[in-house]
């Protein structure tokens, strides 16, 4: 469990975040969502203790994290970052070993080689783990540093995962297997906490939504109680609806890009979102969740 308690960072005389309060249990799947700039990866590295806060705390388990020594730490919350400057030609494998070094001394045991070829297939990298890790692609890296996190928790019975864009540089198929991983660990008991840039993947993956705008919560709740046509407008500047399609258990949210709805020069151009209309024939019954 991650608790954040009136914690803010400023920069260079910039404040970023301003004072959030949240918290984040175990066993559930919290997506963290805003506009670029909004302080979501700030807010990630807060959390994960990269960064520390200018006012304010982070809590990990009731332990105050600026307390907590390195080697604990990583036994007890592994991070997905955005960038991973990895530039010396290790294997898909001996990256993914990595996330095992917090357990072990000098040489990994036959337990720890065992939980990477779990975790390589796992995320679907273990047809290529021995090719040199800076020649993969963008998604592949961020497959093989997903594969990592798993690793590096794999012995933990409630730890917490800091995924920051964990889909970036994906294709369709790998976007929605990381996050059935993200899901199965949540439901495992862990703490997952990712930061999401497709909204429509909060509705039938995560249990709770934090919503940041310009450095402050903007909401908090469920994807349904946080994410709504009016607000996505409001916050992301674009005609949004929410539409439940009768074929599906979770809503969707249907966006016009600014050129079409009337914006001018990047300008918001967002009609109000009651104001539009849902495709196909309407079904009785339907009508945007809030």
């Amino acid at each position: 469990m991650i608790e954040v308690a009136g914690a803010g960072y400023s920069s260079g005389g910039k404040r970023i975040l301003h004072q959030l309060d949240a918290r984040f249990d175990p066993g559930k799947l919290h997506a963290v969502v805003g506009p670029n700039g909004a302080g979501k990866s700030t807010l990630l590295k807060l959390m994960s203790g990269e960064l520390r806060p200018t006012e304010g705390e982070v809590y990990l388990d009731g332990s105050r994290l600026g307390r907590l020594k390195q080697r604990e730490l990583a036994r007890r919350r592994a991070v997905l970052s955005q960038h991973h400057a990895v530039s010396l030609p290790f294997s898909v494998r001996e990256v993914v070993m990595m996330g095992r070094y917090p357990f072990h001394r000098n040489e990994p045991s036959g337990e720890d080689e065992a939980i990477v070829d779990r975790c390589l297939q796992k995320t679907g990298v273990a047809g290529f783990s021995e090719s040199p890790y800076p020649v993969l692609s963008g998604g592949e890296k961020q497959r093989v540093q997903l594969a990592r996190t798993l690793a590096q928790l794999a012995t933990v019975a409630q730890g917490c995962f800091l995924l920051d864009e964990p889909t970036a540089g994906m294709d369709l198929k790998y976007q929605y297997l990381t996050l059935e991983i993200a899901r199965e660990l949540a439901d495992l008991g862990h703490t997952v906490i990712a930061v999401l840039h497709d909204l429509n993947m909060t509705f039938p993956y995560a249990d709770q939504v934090v919503l940041l705008e310009n450095g402050r919560m903007r909401g908090a709740g469920t994807p349904e109680e946080v994410i709504s046509g009016e607000v996505v407008s409001e916050v992301f500047g674009i005609s949004a609806s929410i539409w439940r399609p009768p074929f599906m258990s979770f809503p969707v949210i249907l966006a016009e890009p600014v050129a079409r709805s009337g914006g001018e020069n990047g300008q918001d151009g967002a009609l109000p979102a009651e104001s539009r209309t849902m495709p196909g024939d309407a079904l009785p019954g339907d009508r945007p969740l809030l």
